[in-house]
């Protein structure tokens, strides 16, 4: 499962671990950003099954005596492993290809070449999806119930209505990105603000706003989002992605940033980066390989 940042693919992952766990003897989750992270969970996972020969001393060893139980199926044949948040460099020397089933997230989209597997991409919700999702979580937004009076019935579609613009509305500003839903979601059922006020807030300082403690899985769960990509990323990537976070998400044309003759004395690496095509589409693949970027083959990135 590859796709943006905040997009769902963990919690995809764990609601096929939870609608599918009476399939398998085995779950277990894999935080998948660096080698050390999965060396030290494949241990923990050899001490919980007791394996024989395995002491956990010597890391080389003790991770191969895992992943060969997990290759045989001994002493369990149906599990499922979960590298979660992984790069191909990070977790290619650790996936077993026994009897049992492994999901990978990631920003990272060439898996095909990586690990000659296919993956999914994981899109943001279309504006349908985001306003029912709002509607359900955020009381002031959730359906209005007739009560039977008839007189009361004009009132309350009107109500309705304006609920519905309102979540529309609040959708559109949040660029459907599921994670940004989540945290408004939460935010607005906390405070109990109205979705007005929530918009005027996010337009002024989305950045603190998205970081303010809410009933979420962690605070400033979107703006640390993109860490773990940017430190992967060349200096020339981070300094082109850096430049299309001042534009829209609107697609940008190539011509309109590579102008070698007009954009001069710039901070390298941006100078590089914008000197001719060749780097900044190089730059741009960088990007799109992390899933942060989308590439348009007509209008460019």
């Amino acid at each position: 499962l590859y796709g943006l940042g905040g997009v769902g693919k963990t919690e995809i992952a764990a609601e096929y671990a939870h609608r599918y766990r009476q399939h398998y003897d085995l779950v277990w989750w894999v935080r998948a950003e660096a080698k050390d992270l999965i060396s030290n969970s494949l241990i923990v996972l050899g001490q919980e099954l007791k394996l024989p020969n395995f002491t956990g001393e010597e890391r080389d060893y003790s991770i191969g005596v895992v992943l060969g139980a997990l290759n045989r199926g001994e002493p369990i044949r149906d599990w499922l492993l979960i590298f979660d948040n992984a790069t191909p460099a990070a977790v290619s020397d650790f996936i077993p290809k026994g009897t049992g089933h492994v999901i990978i997230t990631s920003r990272y989209r060439d898996w095909q070449r990586a690990l000659r597997a296919d993956g999914i991409e994981v899109g943001g919700f279309t504006t349908t999806e985001t306003v029912e999702f709002l509607r359900k979580r955020v009381p002031q937004l959730r359906v209005v119930e007739p009560v039977g009076d008839p007189r009361d019935e004009a009132a309350i579609e009107a109500e309705n209505k304006r609920r519905q613009v309102a979540a529309t509305d609040l959708a559109r500003e949040l660029d459907d990105l599921p994670i940004a839903a989540e945290h408004a979601a939460a935010y607005l059922k906390e405070t109990g603000m109205s979705t007005a006020e929530y918009i005027d807030q996010f337009r002024s300082n989305a950045h603190e706003l998205l970081a303010s403690e809410a009933n979420v899985l962690s605070p400033q769960v979107v703006t640390t989002t993109w860490r773990i990509s940017q430190k992967s990323m060349s200096s020339s990537a981070n300094a082109l992605f850096e430049l299309l976070s001042f534009f829209s998400p609107e697609p940008i044309s190539e011509e309109l940033l590579v102008q070698p003759t007009r954009a001069t004395g710039l901070p390298q690496p941006l100078d590089t980066v914008l000197s001719g095509i060749t780097e900044f589409r190089k730059a741009g693949r960088e990007l799109y390989r992390y899933s942060l970027v989308k590439i348009d083959g007509v209008r460019n990135v």
